[in-house]
């Protein structure tokens, strides 16, 4: 073998090892702040709660002026959803059970089936949920995750991030707060029409509530502008839901 060849392996091997290094480095920061976001959000108060309902305020928010509606939330993990506008029993109300890949609209008392485009959109919405991703779409271990530094992510010093890929190409990131393990923005793109559109919504006003951390408040942005507003006035957790919330018929 000549002397030039082992130069060459020499590199290539130096290389490998410095590339090996980065990824290790990567994987533990990646591991460190999954752990320590579940330790922050409850730990296993938050992996092991099975029902949510929420009551609140949806703002909308066009030129200048606001509007207002009451919004309810009900959860049966890790399947079934129910979100009603306006009235909680009779009002606009979607249901959603995506292990069946089926749901309903009740518009004031006139029902229609979601499509499987519609129920598609949905599960994409669950990506984007803080609760849901740390619940179960990154322990399922479908989603790659990468590490982002501060220099990779613009604003305050000293943040840290996560990027996920999904097997779609769908890539959404999350940033933490300044030195802690507190998610306050996500950050994701929309199909809308023919285009895609950049979306992020920050994570505001943390309770603990049965244990569990919760934003109380959270804030739509839509390509920078103030586009949604939802304030959470009742959150509970493990309460007793009734199955027929959740009927799809």
């Amino acid at each position: 073998m000549s002397k030039k060849t082992l130069i060459i392996m020499a590199i290539i091997t130096i290389f490998l090892n410095i590339t090996n290094l980065f990824s290790e480095k990567e994987d533990e920061n990646v591991k460190r702040i999954i752990k320590n976001t579940i330790k922050f959000l409850g730990g296993e108060k938050f992996k092991n709660y099975k029902t949510y309902y929420a009551h609140g305020k949806l703002y909308i928010i066009k030129g200048g002026m606001s509007a207002r509606t009451d919004v309810w939330e009900y959860i049966h993990f890790p399947s079934l959803f129910r979100q009603a506008l306006e009235d909680k029993e009779n009002g606009d109300i979607e249901i959603v059970d995506i292990s069946k890949l089926k749901g309903i609209r009740i518009k004031y008392g006139k029902k229609s089936s979601m499509s499987l485009s519609d129920i598609s959109e949905f599960k994409m919405g669950l990506r984007r949920d803080i609760h849901y991703l740390f619940k179960y779409i990154i322990p399922e271990g479908k989603v790659s995750i990468y590490y982002l530094s501060p220099e990779e992510i613009e604003g305050p010093l000293f943040n840290e991030g996560l990027k996920l890929i999904f097997d779609d190409n769908d890539e959404i990131k999350i940033i933490y707060k300044e030195e802690s393990y507190i998610p306050y923005k996500i950050i994701y793109k929309k199909k809308e029409g023919l285009t895609t559109v950049r979306w992020y919504k920050i994570l505001a006003r943390w309770f603990s509530i049965d244990g569990i951390e919760t934003p109380k408040r959270i804030e739509y942005y839509r390509e920078g502008n103030f586009t949604y507003l939802l304030e959470y006035e009742e959150i509970k957790y493990n309460k007793n839901l009734s199955k027929k919330l959740f009927q799809i018929r």
